[in-house]
């Protein structure tokens, strides 16, 4: 990933947690919960657009693992949106939930299976290292 994704996804970490703070910290931001909710739209909908437009080709493990994250964002993504229309459903906030615990959960799955020297398959050598990847060959 070059540093156009890097910086897509810091600024929007940005933006999201300076927006949360002044909301829960401060009165400086009053915004009513559909604003709120639309600000989360935009931000799973941003997180939806970085994994699906990611720079490999869809192949290969790693390219399905990122696949398979779009689930869990868009099934956040779709439950936020009809939230908007629908504040008192206790089904959608349900969904956003199993949504929000299952891009956890692949997210720590992905840390230890990556990260971790047990996480590495038998066989497999760690060839090269950057700073936000690096590469396994078998």
């Amino acid at each position: 990933m070059g540093w156009e994704g890097m910086g897509a996804r810091r600024s929007m970490f940005l933006v999201y947690s300076l927006a949360a703070i002044l909301k829960e910290k401060t009165r400086i931001l009053p915004l009513p919960k559909e604003i709120l909710r639309l600000l989360a739209v935009t931000a799973f909908g941003l997180e939806f657009f970085l994994f699906y437009l990611k720079e490999d080709d869809g192949s290969g493990v790693q390219g399905q693992y990122h696949r398979l994250l779009l689930v869990p964002i868009g099934v956040c993504l779709l439950s936020t949106l009809l939230r908007i229309c629908y504040t008192r459903s206790e089904l959608l906030r349900f969904i956003q939930s199993l949504g929000l615990i299952l891009q956890g959960a692949w997210f720590f799955q992905m840390a230890s299976s990556i990260f971790s020297s047990r996480g590495m398959s038998a066989g497999w050598i760690e060839t090269a290292r950057a700073t936000t990847q690096f590469t396994a060959k078998g």
